[in-house]
This record gives C-alpha cells, structure tokens and sequence, in this order.
C-alpha cells in the first residue's frame, strides 16, 4: 500500500498551484502593510496590492486576467475594420486602439465581465449608466443576444458616435443608446472632460486636477426610474454605474422604481471623494442602500458584505438582501 499523502491539495485552476501562489500573495501583502516609507511609488505598490489581493480572493479571475494580458500582448488583427468581440462586431477606431485592445482580449474589467456573463441571460434587459465607448454594453450585448436589450447612457459627444457605430454594425441587436447623463433630476448639467483619460470625465470637477481638464460641456441629465417607466422597461436584470463619483445621484434617481418593488443587481464603482462634494457621508450611502433592502459586497467575493467606507475607490456590487449571488 502506499502511503497517504498528508500534504495539503494543491486546487488547479488553468493550470496555476492556487496554494503555492495564494501564500506569495498574502505575504506580499502583509509586506506592504508592515512597509511605512514606499520612496514614491504608491501607485506601484496600490496596484501590487490589489495584484496579490485579487489572487487571495478569486483565483479563478486572477488566472483569467493573467492569461488576457498575456493575450493582450499580441495586438489587434492586421487591417481589421471590425473587431468580433463577445459575437458583437466593433468598429475598428485607431484613437481608441489600446482601449478596444483590451476589449478585445479581456484584459480589462475581469471580475466584472465575470459576473456579467454568470448574471445576463437572452432575453435580459441591461443598463449601462457611463458607458463611455462600449466596453460594458459589448460585453452585455453578446450576453443578452437579439432576443435582449441594453440601454447606454452617454453624455460625451465623442463617446456617444462610438456607440452609434457600434450599433449600425449590429443591427439584429437592440442596442439603445441616450446621449445623456443619469442622475436624480432631469434637465442639463455641466460635465468636465479629462485631458488623458476617456474614462475619467465627470459631473464633479473637483475631482480632477487643473492640469487634467481639458473643457466643460452642457450636456442633459435624466433619472433611471422615470426613463425606465417611460420606456416600458418592466424588468431590468442587471445596472452598471460608472459615473465618475456621481454614483449616490444615479442610486437616488432610481428610488421610484425601487418603490415599486424591483431590485435588480447593480455593478457600480464607488469614489470615497465625492462625497464631500456632493455633502454626503459614506453612512447617508448606506442607510440609502439599506433602506431598499440592497447590501454592498466585494466584486472579487460576491458573498462578504462590506461597508462603503473600506473602498477608496473601484467596483462594489450592490444585491438585494432576498438574492444570495
């Protein structure tokens, strides 16, 4: 007979020893934890942290993201005007290349693509509040398929063409697209444009440096709850909010709807500044939250609540108290 093995199992995940990896990641951590003088390179180490974190949480995701990096590498395709991503065909833009790069290969937003692909089914309706050049409606679209919708709101003209091309080169896809901001009013707001980030334009100028505006436009804002009713929307299945830290706004624009018994999960990045401009604490978020039954949790780990307050600033998802996932 032979002996049993009293080693602890290693769990395989695409090939990677979660174990032997998982212990390196949470000493990293702890390292970094300990460390009290980084020689200015905190972004570095921010980024070393949530590297190793991610791997301690979900490494499952970790290895997917690994391996679309190293996908990522190779570039686009050569003379391609159109980009097959999820089954939906993206129109090619060179000044948007590194972005559609990213899309192209999953390198970007992996847990959330993960969590969009377990959730959307045909036939869902889904809403993508900032949803800049398409990169979370793509990946929705080929989610919910032709029998499905997803609506996107986006109030930056640049950004907005690249979603109408999106949709002329998908014409069996319900794609419905609002060049607008979302918010808890309707009528018009000023919206400043980052320099070098396209991601990074918001309803809140303080948080961007002089040096990183470019201009302000005028441009309209509408509540969720009102354009869901006009639009017949009876149920919607899953809401990504990226708004740049006007996130508490949007929730409140969706409290009629909220009111008339829907709870549909909700994927939105949190930015701890934003409250002090917009004069609220991370408690009023909340009790806000609570108020409608709905608890915050880690996007990596789906099922440890958390408050607002232990996130600076990334992804949280948002899911009523009656849904476990």
């Amino acid at each position: 007979m032979t002996a049993a093995r009293t080693a602890r199992p290693i769990i395989y995940i695409s090939n990677c020893k979660i174990n032997t990896y998982t212990l390196f990641a949470r000493s990293v951590i702890r390292k970094i934890r300990r460390s009290r003088h980084t020689n200015g390179n905190e972004m570095e180490l921010s980024n070393l942290t949530r590297t190793a974190q991610l791997l301690v949480e979900n490494p499952g995701v970790f290895c997917r993201g690994v391996r679309s990096r190293w996908r990522a590498r190779r570039g686009l395709p050569a003379d391609a005007d159109l980009l097959s991503i999820n089954g939906i065909q993206v129109p090619y833009r060179k000044e948007f290349a590194s972005y559609l790069n990213n899309l192209y290969h999953g390198a970007r937003d992996v847990a959330n693509r993960s969590l969009m692909e377990h959730w959307l089914r045909p036939g869902d309706t889904m809403i993508d509040v900032g949803a800049n050049i398409g990169r979370t409606s793509v990946i929705a679209l080929g989610c919910v398929g032709a029998a499905g919708q997803v609506h996107s709101f986006e109030p930056v003209p640049r950004y907005y063409e690249m979603l109408c091309a999106i949709q002329r080169a998908n014409p069996s896809c319900q794609l419905v697209i609002q060049s607008a901001a979302v918010g808890d009013r309707n009528g018009t707001t000023p919206i400043t444009l980052c320099r070098d980030n396209i991601g990074a334009n918001t309803l809140i100028p303080q948080l961007l440096a002089e040096w990183e505006t470019a201009s302000t436009l005028e441009v309209p804002i509408v509540r969720l709850d009102e354009y869901i009713q006009a639009n017949g929307l009876k149920r919607v299945t899953l809401i990504v909010i990226d708004a740049e830290g006007y996130e508490f706004p949007v929730l409140r624009g969706l409290e009629r709807y909220w009111q008339a018994g829907f709870r549909p999960r909700i994927i939105c990045e949190l930015h701890a500044r934003s409250g002090r401009y917009l004069g609220y604490t991370s408690d009023d978020l909340m009790e806000y939250l609570a108020s409608y039954d709905y608890t915050v949790r880690r996007v990596l780990n789906p099922r440890k609540q958390i408050h607002v307050r232990d996130v600076e600033a990334g992804d949280v998802i948002l899911i009523p108290k009656n849904k476990s996932r």
